[in-house]
């Protein structure tokens, strides 16, 4: 009698485990929204060589690598260009039983620099927001992508008027 315990005990467990992992994605919708690029602009003493330095060095030191982030410099313009994500997205794969990333919700950072002043400027182009109605933490709206955008805005303007730069090391 034990012995036909066993096995159904075993083909619910692989069946719960199946259902779960496909309702991981087939519960998850993207819905295009309308973002326009967020912009600030900061007065700041520095000459454009120092903002330029200081826009490279908070890009380096807010993502992890800066050259996967850094896409385009140009010192004579002043001007300094990446990407980042926004969002990664991953989900649990029942059959490897790992973690699997699903995308990314990526924006372009532009950051122009002259004498006493920049400019930063986030744009989260071709956003879709998330919605999910089986995991709660994978939903990514509009809304939390402005909020996330305007933390890394005051971070580069925190950056920008507090850190000096030490010639005398």
């Amino acid at each position: 009698m034990m012995k036909t315990k066993r096995p159904i005990k075993f083909m619910t467990i692989i069946m719960v485990l199946f259902l779960a992992s496909c309702g991981i994605t087939s519960n998850v919708t993207y819905v295009p929204a309308i973002m326009e690029p967020i912009e600030r602009t900061f007065q700041v003493n520095g000459s454009k060589e120092e903002l330029y330095v200081k826009a490279n060095n908070w890009m380096a030191e807010t993502f992890i690598s800066s050259k996967d982030v850094i896409q385009f410099t140009d010192k004579e313009s002043g001007t300094v260009t990446g990407k980042c994500i926004l969002k990664n997205f991953q989900s649990f794969n029942a059959y490897t039983s790992s973690w699997q990333s699903t995308g990314n919700l990526n924006a372009i950072i532009k950051i122009q620099v002259r004498d006493n002043a920049s400019k930063i400027t986030i744009d989260a182009e071709d956003f879709q927001e998330v919605h999910s109605s089986f995991n709660e933490g994978y939903r990514y709206t509009k809304d939390k992508a402005v909020e996330q955008i305007n933390a890394l805005l005051d971070s580069y303007e925190e950056y920008l008027k507090n850190n000096t730069s030490n010639e005398k090391w």
